[in-house]
């Protein structure tokens, strides 16, 4: 196949929707299909063509304050080259509901002839109060752009509900992979807690080390994002907050709280929690390599009439 992804930006740049793409572009190359990222890119002023490990990355100049929104510049060039690109592929996915090139480029081919896949990575809202107001009305604009693709992919049952609640559109459920060298690893309790992530006031790490002030002897967990599914991926116990926690719901060694709680209550559930995850098994999360092969045959692939 001849696919075509479109992303607020790719590698080297840092994020979760940049390594979901390369992780499941690089997968598809070595498997022979070819493969272009149309990403932004605010260091630019001109569109720049690159290769990075078998990817075709066109990386367009885009405004993004503070590393959000990731605005298009020279938008006539790029409906014109998004028109061009699109006719050479046989299907387009779209990341990120909260890009707004993303979003533009899927209103500017919503009557292209590609399939159309749509991964909104949705997080309900912004992290900020400009950015909550900002979403009043650009939930209207996203809404109309689900609407114009052939499938919309979800990453787990509750992001699944969520776009389903605002966008009013059915979507197919994969969640997110991990390398496949983490099943190789295992975990080791220690005396030590350890974050990985960027350290941003809403992502609550402050809350993570007054929890461990309370804790005497607490073991290694993750508790945001992609990093769950790693720790998961490994056997470490992950403590997890709803609503976004029940992304995880089902998995063992995992303990789904409620941030509301007070740090003592917090500190007392989780040692009660990591008691118990030691004879709890190990959680099953699927390689990127397993994830690709569902990309292809419930994204991808058009079905068969009749």
């Amino acid at each position: 196949m001849r696919l075509l992804f479109v992303a607020p930006s790719y590698y080297p740049h840092v994020g979760g929707v940049e390594y979901v793409v390369k992780s499941v572009a690089e997968r598809l190359v070595k498997r022979g299909h070819d493969v272009t990222v149309l990403c932004g890119e605010p260091s630019v002023d001109d569109p720049r063509e690159e290769w990075v490990n078998g990817v075709h990355v066109i990386r367009w100049p885009v405004w993004a304050p503070r590393g959000a929104y990731h605005i298009p510049r020279l938008r006539g060039r790029l409906k014109s080259r998004l028109s061009k690109v699109a006719r050479e592929h046989d299907v387009i996915h779209f990341h990120s509901a909260h890009s707004v090139l993303t979003v533009y480029s899927l209103n500017a081919l919503k009557e292209c002839g590609a399939r159309k896949v749509a991964t909104p990575h949705y997080h309900g809202t912004g992290h900020t109060a400009l950015r909550r107001l900002l979403w009043l009305a650009w939930r209207d604009y996203v809404k109309r752009a689900l609407a114009s693709a052939d499938v919309v992919h979800t990453v787990s049952d509750f992001e699944s509900k969520l776009v389903l609640e605002h966008f009013k559109v059915e979507s197919v459920t994969i969640e997110h992979g991990v390398e496949e060298w983490f099943s190789g690893i295992e975990w080791s309790p220690s005396g030590y807690a350890m974050y990985s992530g960027r350290i941003e006031r809403y992502k609550n790490v402050h809350r993570l080390a007054n929890v461990v002030k309370v804790l005497n002897d607490m073991a290694e967990r993750e508790a945001y994002g992609l990093v769950v599914n790693e720790a998961n991926a490994i056997g470490v116990p992950v403590v997890v907050v709803e609503p976004w926690g029940l992304n995880f719901s089902g998995r063992s060694r995992t303990l789904i709280t409620k941030l509301s709680k007070s740090d003592r209550e917090l500190a007392e559930e989780i040692a009660v929690f990591l008691d118990e995850a030691k004879g709890q098994p190990r959680p099953k999360v699927p390689t990127w390599s397993q994830v690709v092969d569902l990309y292809v045959e419930r994204l991808y692939c058009r079905q068969q009439e009749g």
